[in-house]
């Protein structure tokens, strides 16, 4: 199977960039990853060319459009640091990343809640890398996760989850692959909210309107705002209660006690959700249920898989 490629902050792949030439390189992403991704680390800083070692820098002024300055000589470097990372997004949108992960707290690669100094008053934790910033907003169909985000396991899985499922709608070009991606990714959808899936299923039914750029618009907008939801262990139990009601009349008597007995350990936290996905699958696949043997909720990637071991 393909590598997925998955942009970086240098100094969690373990690349000595921090302004003391120090690096914070993260056993759990290179564990999780480095088997299904392909890294591509990036530095703002050095990239900038500020050199290593460096004075260290902070945000500072307003949360909404912060300046980038050190913390010392208080030297402005918002201009540059913007400017290149306008060029070096552009740059990564041409090496078809599928997420990316931020060092936490940076001022420049923070993706929320960074610290934001002001004058002759208290340091606010509303603040956005300016690197992040600029990324975030040109490539809004990638998903961005930090360090820190990644060691909740839902967290973790929501963010496999949403590279795998982002990349699939990035290419969706018509009405007709809408309508197909709606159709296969509708029970992953709804295990983050039913009410918003259902949103999607009438946008979806609006198929011959006229104006397909306006269908996807929408569709687009409310995708992203589901997935902000994220999965969590209540959420995907209720859909597989909905898939094993799906499945009961197809299955044997010994299946159905098996099944049942799977969802019971999962449910008192004796399994993970992956080890239920798999006998799940199995049994899809024997009966060719014609409404779940297509569904990505079911038939997930190696790395989804991988993920799932620990929700």
């Amino acid at each position: 199977m393909a590598m997925i490629n998955l942009g970086i902050s240098s100094c969690l792949a373990g690349h000595d960039v921090r302004w003391d030439g120090s690096n914070r390189f993260n056993d759990l992403i290179a564990d999780t990853f480095s088997t299904d991704a392909t890294l591509i680390p990036v530095c703002p800083e050095v990239e900038c060319g500020l050199g290593v070692p460096r004075e260290p820098m902070e945000l500072y002024g307003s949360s909404e459009e912060p300046r980038l300055v050190t913390t010392q000589t208080r030297r402005d470097h918002t201009l540059a640091v913007r400017e290149w990372s306008i060029v070096r997004s552009e740059e990564l949108e041409t090496v078809d990343l599928s997420g990316f992960i931020f060092k936490s707290g940076s001022p420049s690669c923070g993706i929320e809640r960074v610290r934001v100094s002001r004058v002759g008053r208290k340091p606010l934790k509303r603040g956005v890398g300016l690197f992040a910033k600029v990324y975030k907003s040109r490539l809004p169909l990638v998903p961005v996760t930090d360090e820190k985000l990644l060691l909740l396991p839902e967290r973790r899985m929501g963010f496999v989850e949403n590279i795998f499922l982002l990349r699939r709608f990035r290419y969706i070009i018509s009405d007709s692959e809408l309508e197909g991606f709606h159709a296969s990714h509708r029970l992953i959808l709804s295990a983050r909210s039913q009410g918003k899936t259902r949103v999607l299923d009438k946008l979806v039914m609006r198929g011959a309107a006229p104006d397909e750029t306006e269908i996807l618009t929408g569709y687009t907008a409310i995708l992203l705002n589901i997935l902000k939801l994220g999965p969590t262990r209540l959420k995907n139990k209720r859909t597989l209660q909905f898939a094993v009601k799906l499945l009961r009349h197809v299955l044997s008597g010994k299946e159905n006690k098996e099944l049942a007995r799977t969802m019971e350990e999962y449910g008192e936290g004796r399994l993970s959700f992956a080890a239920v996905l798999s006998l799940l699958g199995h049994l899809v696949q024997k009966c060719s249920h014609e409404d779940l043997i297509g569904q990505f909720f079911i038939n997930r990637h190696p790395l989804e898989l991988k993920v799932a071991e620990d929700v």
